[in-house]
């Protein structure tokens, strides 16, 4: 962590003095370098993030939704074909 600090103990230590104190102040997050710290940062009291495309993408990367949009996007193509979509019907 940043000067011998754990990163998420200092979140959720400024997380609670901001309540405790009734400051009208969010944590913003930032220096990612994995989908965990990110959950965690949030965990522990985080309000916003800041982090690169690459580890958001991981984020709402989910097998089963992806497989669901493919499914419907297989089907639609199949009743009304590719150059069709929800708004010309």
């Amino acid at each position: 962590g940043n000067l011998g600090a754990d990163p998420m103990e200092l979140i959720n230590e400024l997380s609670n003095r901001i309540v405790m104190d009734g400051y009208d102040t969010k944590i913003v997050a930032a220096s990612f370098k994995g989908v965990q710290q990110i959950r965690d940062a949030f965990n522990y009291g985080a309000q916003s993030i800041t982090a690169p495309v690459e580890i958001l993408k991981q984020i709402f990367k989910n097998p089963s939704i992806e497989k669901a949009v493919d499914d419907f996007n297989a089907d639609w193509y199949s009743m009304y074909g590719e150059s069709k979509g929800i708004c010309d019907l």
